[in-house]
């Protein structure tokens, strides 16, 4: 009588583990795409300048220097779209300077290149590497728009 009691405990067991497991990776997976849906919402956020929703979602969990296809990270295009305000929430919130997309391009490429002197002055203020180069071997100095800009990064460059 015992043993019968005990195989169909095993069987219970075994209907029930298989199933269980299967639900737990169902609800498992979406946690990892919510984490990347607020990483590119991030990232969305800090490219078109909006502070108040990069400082929401870097509350909510988002991922400072995530990266995305190309490599670049919330940093590098607000650089590259002049989103000062929104550099100086990245940088308080500890963004790395000197992230490279997979063309070789940071974030003082992206400024210098546009001809964003604000945030070239933030982002030399903070460290940036005015000595990094990109695949063809140019680096921020060589994407400078003005002289000003030029005269800018000359300056920061270590001697």
């Amino acid at each position: 009588m015992l043993q019968a009691f005990a195989e169909k405990c095993r069987r219970w067991i075994r209907a029930l583990v298989l199933p269980v497991a299967v639900l737990a990776l169902m609800f498992a997976a979406p946690t990892g795409a919510f984490a990347a849906g607020i990483d590119i919402q991030f990232i969305e956020a800090a490219e078109s300048g909006d502070t108040a929703e990069v400082e929401r979602l870097l509350a909510g969990g988002a991922d400072v220097d995530h990266r995305i296809a190309d490599g670049a990270t919330a940093l590098i295009m607000a650089s590259q779209n002049g989103h000062s305000a929104a550099i100086e929430v990245l940088l308080a919130k500890g963004a790395a300077l000197d992230v490279q997309r997979k063309d070789g391009a940071t974030a003082l490429f992206m400024a210098s290149q546009k001809g964003h002197g604000t945030i070239i002055d933030a982002l030399l203020a903070k460290g940036a590497n005015t000595e990094l180069q990109i695949k063809d071997g140019r680096t921020a100095q060589d994407f400078a728009k003005n002289a000003t800009i030029e005269n800018m990064l000359r300056a920061a460059a270590k001697p």
